[in-house]
Order: structure tokens, then sequence, then C-alpha cells
């Protein structure tokens, strides 16, 4: 903490050696079992990355796979997913396939898409949702992955024509 507000005081908050601060306090939080506290910071980070380096640089990448493991801690798979997805697809433009955080990030994505749907927290939602959004982790392998965003649209539009409302964290 002192460390941080030297830091603060000599930078600003905006800094990329301040975002490098809040990473390592994530690592303490979520050794600790403080996961929650592990994704505050992580956000932080992020939140000043995308300042200082904008939207696709490989740091934001790596916040994404940082962000994405505390989620999947917190058994929160389909947010997970999305920021596994977002990390992904940074981390490929920057570095070869062969990678090993590149590969690294497939593999999770690989390993959560095989999983089963129940798997997933998404209790309410109607079974015509459900069918489609297995569709998506199914096709992975073929690129429709990355019709998360269409999914969502197409899900609230069925859930309305269910009349069913869906919970707000399936989506958020």
């Amino acid at each position: 903490d002192r460390a941080l507000n030297i830091w603060m005081k000599n930078f600003g908050g905006k800094h990329p050696d301040i975002a490098m601060c809040y990473a390592g306090f994530r690592v303490t939080h979520f050794a600790n079992g403080n996961h929650q506290k592990a994704l505050e910071y992580m956000q932080k980070s992020l939140e000043i990355y995308q300042a200082v380096y904008g939207a696709e640089h490989p740091r934001i990448g790596e916040c994404y796979n940082n962000i994405a493991y505390i989620l999947n801690s917190l058994n929160e798979k389909y947010k997970a997913l999305e920021y596994y997805d977002r990390s992904y697809g940074i981390m490929k433009k920057y570095l070869p396939e062969d990678n090993w955080k590149v590969k690294t990030i497939k593999n999770r994505i690989d390993e959560m898409a095989k999983r089963n749907i129940n798997e997933f927290p998404l209790p309410e939602v109607p079974a015509m949702v459900k069918k489609y959004y297995t569709f998506i982790p199914y096709n992975y392998k073929t690129g429709y992955f990355n019709s998360l965003g269409n999914f969502k649209k197409v899900a609230f539009k069925l859930a309305r024509t269910l009349d069913k409302q869906l919970p707000v964290t399936a989506f958020s």
C-alpha cells in the first residue's frame, strides 16, 4: 500500500506502474482466497491499461485472461467464457498460434466449451434459449463462438416471444 501511495503521488492514477501494482494485489488476494477482491483489483488494472494502451494491446488481452480465470473460480462461467474469448482475440493478433500464452487461453476456452450446458448458471432460461446456447460452444472450432453478442440479442428476442424474463445475471 505504501508503494502504491508513493506511485499515485508521483505518477497519478493512470500510469502502467499503478496498473501493475493493482495486478500484484490481485495475485495476493486470489492466493488468500479473496477472489472477489482480486477481481476488483484486476478490473482497476484493466481500466488503467485501456486508458494508456487502448483496447487492443496485449496487456489488455492478459487482463481479460486474468479476469476470466478469476470469474471461473467464482463460478461465473458465462462471463469467464466471454473474457477468455476477448483475450484470445487480442493475443492471437500479436503472438503466434504456438505461443504458450495463446495456447493456454485456447485450451481454457476449449475446455469450457466441452462442458455441459448445465454447468453454466442459467437456471431460468427457457429450453429454446438453452438449445441455442449449446450451439455456440459446440461450434467453437468453426468460428461461431464469436457470435456471443448476437446470442444475447437472439436470446432476449426468444425470451420475449416466449413471454419469459431472463435473469439479469445470465447476460451481464
